[in-house]
């Protein structure tokens, strides 16, 4: 359901491409009787209140990981052979599911494609129209037509 709301709005996200920014979504499903997740809304601007002890944990883990993600390739650790990194990182929680250089090309191909069939099918229509306004204006063009 992620994937196809990213689909969906991709063309309007970013519209200026600008490098080194991300942003973060909040997504809210409800499960009903059955285990099934409904999509309820996405947020552009999700509370990151810590407003009960599920929340503290999983905030703070979340946007440790969009960080890691969005600003730790820019600001490497220096190398220091003497230090030793006692900080062991844990495994990033994200899961790529709509890459933008693989899933978009091929989105705004496909869009492009179906612009030229509705394109080609609006061509076929005016001259489908055309035909039909000409045989209704000549109704016995047929028998005045001659062969060379």
């Amino acid at each position: 359901m992620i994937k196809d709301t990213i689909q969906a709005v991709f063309l309007k996200i970013d519209t200026n491409k600008r490098a080194h920014s991300f942003e973060v979504f909040g997504y809210d499903f409800l499960l009903d009787s059955s285990l099934k997740p409904w999509l309820l809304e996405v947020n552009t601007n999700p509370c990151l209140e810590l407003s009960s002890p599920h929340l503290a944990r999983i905030i703070p883990a979340m946007l440790d990981n969009s960080f890691r993600i969005a600003i730790d390739p820019l600001f490497p650790e220096p190398v220091n052979p003497k230090r030793l990194s006692t900080e062991v990182l844990s495994e990033n929680k994200y899961e790529l599911i709509f890459h933008s250089l693989i899933d978009g090309v091929n989105l705004v191909n496909l869009i492009k494609s179906r612009d030229k069939l509705e394109e080609f099918t609006a061509v076929d229509e005016d001259l489908l129209e055309m035909v039909d306004e000409e045989s209704e204006e000549h109704p016995d063009s047929d028998e005045n037509v001659e062969l060379i």
